[in-house]
């Protein structure tokens, strides 16, 4: 039996565990001589339980908590019409089984089949069944473009209850949007709409718009691999501002010079902030080639962190400068920044926009021989003023959206979400979809932490420290039955049910009057699905005549004509159920006794 706790009391033994840990990280640097090493083996013995089932994912019953709270699974069924039918999944339940099998480790479609062979889990979630992959992979090639953007809007439309409540603080005064571009690769030959890159690698190139101070995934687009990063940008890029710009201040639109789409600034600018790098024209390197010295400043750059103690270890020897010295290779070593500005209106534009300026001295060396110095130049267009956002601020703000490099990186490499499993463009891109949805979950986890310091520690965390720090509890789920008199085996009991003899001999309750009769007609010998089952020796009361007090068992005998004949008679139906699902290959004239 297990007790229920209380918040307080969960919080106070999460607590005192804590505290143990601490005390342990103490002894470190107290120790004394050891004799034997501090790791030793012993005896271990595995056991499995018969009356209480766990899972290795508890995490993920908070997180399906923290859906269905936000109102999701309600709006995907109101607005996603994919099935015609619902036998006996609603695309909620195909939606949300993919991104939990992406949150909890998986990489594939095949890995839904975890979930699915995970009775605990499945209890968890209060889910009799979940989809098969090869159901999950169907669901896929459903999907048109309109269902997407559904699927998407869907998706937004929960957003705004996490920016009003807890979320507010991480989205802060100025919410910052950041655009950018990837490459898929797959090395499939038969996979629709791919096309190859200017990298020369076959593909697609999905565009995505996040929230930085999230890192929430607000818009994902999947498109053929020799689509430049700026196609169709400008739209999604709307509905981004649509989206954020009532929940925050002010908007900041940052990019790289893919996204400098300058017949659009005017349009913006009445509205948010853009901080955007442009192309190194000749029209812009004229001007910052002309301008004076003295308009030219030393640009400092922050440093990246700062060290408890305020002390720095001193430096290795830098090995990598060392070969290329020896071998006599061309190495590029930054010198200094400077930093300028001037006033340059794009010819699509009617105003004129600030253009920061950053001038890179560059020394080239090949071997222990210098060479002539490079000069370099990096543009960033801007709606800032210079008395609220000096030069400097401007370049740390355009350099903030490097960050947005690490979200594409975990995407591909953490929750595999920019991923090609399936055939086809609309297809993958809906795996994508519901893959990043996984992300923004963590994201949402993030934004409901009670602390404020760990609402910006979860944020900032890696998907794989999330999957083992949240995600992979071991939790005892209890057994989620439905109501009503289940004549079939619940997927969720812990235990087999039992089989009860109906009160006289003939057809069981509420089957039709055309149902076949019983194989035995002798209350005498009645067939084995209508008998009582076995109960296991240890459940037998004691002085019974299955199980004597104390001596060996006698045996028993049987005449071969008091022993009960296998018919292939089935258990009866379950009245509330239209469709049960079969579990497993049955046998004849028995009930199923487990899942397969």
């Amino acid at each position: 039996m297990v007790k229920k706790l209380s918040h307080e009391q969960s919080r106070r033994n999460s607590a005192r565990r804590r505290r143990g840990v601490e005390a342990r990280h103490r002894q470190a640097g107290h120790w004394g001589p050891r004799p034997v090493p501090m790791l030793t083996s012993q005896k271990i013995h595995y056991e499995v339980g018969g009356n209480v089932e766990a899972t290795g994912f508890g995490g993920l019953f908070a997180m399906h908590r923290l859906v269905t709270r936000l109102g999701l699974v309600t709006a995907i069924d109101a607005d996603l019409h994919v099935l015609k039918m619902h036998l006996p999944y609603h695309e909620s339940d195909h939606v949300l089984t993919l991104a939990y099998s992406v949150l909890t480790g998986g990489t594939r479609l095949e890995d839904v089949d975890r979930l699915r062979c995970d009775v605990p889990l499945m209890n968890g979630l209060g889910a009799r069944l979940l989809p098969d992959p090869t159901t999950t992979g169907d669901f896929l090639r459903r999907f048109s473009e309109a269902d997407l953007l559904t699927l998407m809007d869907a998706i937004n439309s929960v957003r705004p209850k996490l920016w009003q409540s807890r979320g507010g603080d991480l989205v802060g005064e100025v919410a910052y949007l950041d655009a950018d571009g990837s490459i898929v690769a797959t090395t499939g030959e038969l996979k629709q709409g791919m096309d190859i890159s200017y990298k020369g690698i076959w593909g697609y190139a999905p565009l995505l718009v996040t929230l930085a101070n999230t890192r929430e995934v607000l818009f994902l687009v999947n498109r053929p691999g020799n689509a430049p990063s700026h196609l169709d940008a400008a739209g999604w890029i709307d509905k981004a501002i649509a989206l954020v710009a009532p929940h925050a201040k002010r908007v900041c639109l940052r990019g790289d010079t893919d996204f400098a789409l300058t017949a659009n600034f005017d349009r913006w600018a009445q509205t948010i902030d853009f901080v955007l790098g442009t192309d190194n024209i000749a029209a812009l390197r004229t001007r910052a080639e002309a301008l004076d010295a003295s308009a030219w400043r030393r640009l400092h750059r922050p440093a990246p962190y700062q060290t408890r103690t305020g002390q720095t270890r001193a430096r290795r020897h830098n090995r990598k400068q060392q070969v290329i010295a020896e071998r006599g290779f061309v190495n590029l070593r930054l010198d200094y920044e400077d930093v300028a500005e001037f006033t340059y209106r794009p010819g699509k534009c009617r105003r004129g926009y600030r253009v920061v300026v950053v001038r890179k001295n560059i020394s080239r060396m090949k071997g222990e021989q210098a060479l002539i110095d490079e000069i370099r130049y990096f543009f960033y267009v801007t709606t800032y003023a210079a008395d609220t956002h000096p030069a400097a601020r401007i370049v740390e703000v355009a350099n903030g959206r490097c960050d947005q490099e690490n979200i594409i990186g975990q995407l591909k490499s953490g929750i595999n979400a920019l991923h090609a499993p399936v055939d086809d463009l609309h297809s993958n891109w809906a795996y994508m979809l519901i893959a990043a949805l996984a992300w923004n979950i963590k994201s949402w986890h993030a934004m409901m932490m009670h602390r404020k310091t760990d609402r910006h520690g979860f944020i900032r965390m890696e998907f794989k420290r999330f999957l083992d720090t949240v995600i992979r509890i071991p939790a005892i789920s209890r057994p989620w039955c439905w109501s009503g008199p289940v004549p079939s085996l619940c997927a969720c009991s812990p235990t087999p049910p039992t089989w009860t003899a109906p009160s006289a001999p003939g057809p069981p309750p509420n089957a039709s009057a055309s149902a076949p009769p019983p194989a035995s007609d002798n209350p005498a010998n009645p067939p084995r699905h209508q008998t009582q089952r076995r109960l296991p020796a240890t459940a037998i009361p004691h002085g019974s005549s299955r199980n004597p007090p104390r001596g060996k068992p006698p045996k028993r005998t049987r005449h071969e004509s008091q022993r009960p004949t296998r018919t292939d008679t089935k258990p009866p139906p379950n009245p509330h159920e239209d469709h049960p699902p079969a579990f497993g290959r049955q046998r004849p004239g028995r009930p199923h006794s487990s899942l397969v």
